[in-house]
Formats: structure tokens, C-alpha cells, sequence
């Protein structure tokens, strides 16, 4: 099994990461700017591709590509 996948499964589950789409804007592919990865738990470098979520009250979720893209497949499994 995916231990990535796995973690944030256990996390959409707890509701440490969300499982709708009550989201306002996506910001794919900018460089990383140093913050923690919300899936992971690690930094994301400016070498990598930052994702950021941007939710109706002001807060955001940021995201390694990878990590966003196993936590959409996730959240839309749960």
C-alpha cells in the first residue's frame, strides 16, 4: 500500500484535511515558497510545485503536487 496515500486517507478521516469542495481558488504550479506541505507535514522546497487552496472563510491549504494530487483521489474515494 502507498504510505502517502495511507496518511492522508487517516487525516480526510480525523478531519485534519478536508473532504468537500467548498474551496474559492486552486493556484497550481507555483514555485514553493518554504511553507509546510498540509498532507505531509514537510516543506515545500522552490525547487518543488506548490499547490494552494484557498477556502471562503480566507484560509488556505498548501500542498506538494503529489501530495494534492493523492489527497483529491482520497477525498473524492471517502
Amino acid at each position: 500500500m502507498d504510505p502517502l496515500a495511507e496518511m492522508i486517507r487517516a487525516k480526510i478521516t480525523s478531519g485534519a484535511l478536508p473532504r468537500g469542495t467548498d474551496w474559492v481558488n486552486t493556484w497550481f504550479g507555483g514555485r514553493g515558497t518554504g511553507r509546510k506541505c498540509r498532507a505531509c507535514e514537510s516543506s515545500i522546497p522552490a525547487f518543488d510545485v506548490e499547490v494552494e487552496i484557498e477556502f471562503q472563510d480566507g484560509s488556505t491549504l498548501c500542498f506538494h503536487w503529489a501530495c494534492y494530487r493523492t489527497w483529491d483521489k482520497e477525498r473524492q474515494r471517502s
